[in-house]
């Protein structure tokens, strides 16, 4: 009887202490539960800061925007110590500012980055079209149109930044060639008339005259788009430009020989192709003659004072 009154208490006590247990559990277990959505939320918004750091890394922001980089670093760290003292969401909220200063970085290194890309691309032009503005021109009909050099750094300072999209570039009306043929100048060698550039531009059709024209116009408009930091419009327009300027130069020939009059050594067809600074090769002259027909009607027969487009080898 003793016995089972004992275990009658027991069951009793079982009976009052299991809720009782589970009553005193349920904090324990609730903060369990929050330490680890804790640990997932501050685990997950590491990750995303890694990812964001690493972005920024691929996109050099160490070279375009370094302080912004280092800050967002020390923030990374920084919720490092802090997820190591389990301060959970103090740690998620240093990653998250780590990953918002990447993004940053990573922002302002593209825009740098495109930037230098469209600053390299405008001198590249300028300078390709300040070469070509430099070439003589020859028509056609084999008229010379003279050298029009053009400076791209007085032409820079007067573009003011573009207040919007450009408009597309009218069409330039084609400069009429010149009626007169070049003169030789004083300083240059009675054997030979060169532009400066060593280049002559022989073009196919008089239109081909505004392509010069339209690329200066381009170019500034890409330089607009550049002051107004819009940096993949004007790297568009500038590359645009240069492929211009690659048409205008297309039919380009070496240089224009001027004929002597050499009463020991008479100039020819044949000694003309074979001079070091021409072709090195006699062979070549029919090449000469063929580019010069409207003025050589008799290919053993020239007059000292013509001169003679030379076409490249």
């Amino acid at each position: 009887a003793l016995r089972k009154s004992a275990e009658d208490e027991l069951n009793l006590n079982v009976e009052k202490g299991v809720p009782l247990a589970d009553e005193a559990l349920k904090p324990m277990v609730a903060l369990y539960e929050k330490v680890t959505q804790n640990i997932s939320k501050a685990e997950a918004q590491r990750e995303a800061a890694n990812s964001a750091l690493s972005a920024a890394d691929k996109n050099q922001a160490f070279v375009w925007a370094p302080d912004l980089l280092q800050t967002a670093n020390d923030s990374f760290l920084q919720g490092i110590t802090a997820f190591k003292q389990y301060k959970l969401e103090t740690a998620t909220e240093d990653w998250a500012q780590a990953k918002f200063q990447a993004d940053q970085a990573s922002a302002a290194a593209a825009q740098e980055s495109q930037k230098k890309n469209a600053e390299d691309l405008m001198i590249a032009t300028m300078k390709k079209i300040e070469q070509a503005s430099q070439a003589t021109v020859v028509t056609p009909d084999d008229q010379i149109v003279a050298p029009k050099p053009w400076n791209g750094q007085k032409a820079l300072q007067a573009i003011p930044p573009a207040a919007g999209s450009p408009a597309a570039p009218a069409p330039s009306a084609a400069p009429a060639p010149s009626t007169a043929p070049a003169q030789p100048s004083a300083s240059a060698p009675v054997s030979e008339l060169l532009p400066k550039d060593g280049t002559t531009a022989v073009l196919a059709e008089k239109s081909r005259l505004s392509y010069l024209e339209d690329a200066k116009a381009t170019w500034e408009q890409g330089v607009a788009q550049l002051k107004a930091k819009n940096y993949v419009l004007a790297s568009q327009l500038f590359l645009e430009a240069q492929r211009m300027v690659d048409i205008y130069m297309t039919l380009a020939v070496d240089k224009l020989y001027t004929v002597r009059l050499i009463p020991e050594h008479r100039d020819s067809l044949w000694r003309i192709s074979g001079y070091q600074n021409i072709y090195n090769n006699p062979f070549d002259w029919p090449k000469i003659w063929k580019r010069n027909q409207k003025l050589i009607q008799n290919p053993d027969l020239i007059y000292p004072g013509w001169q003679l487009i030379i076409p490249p080898q």
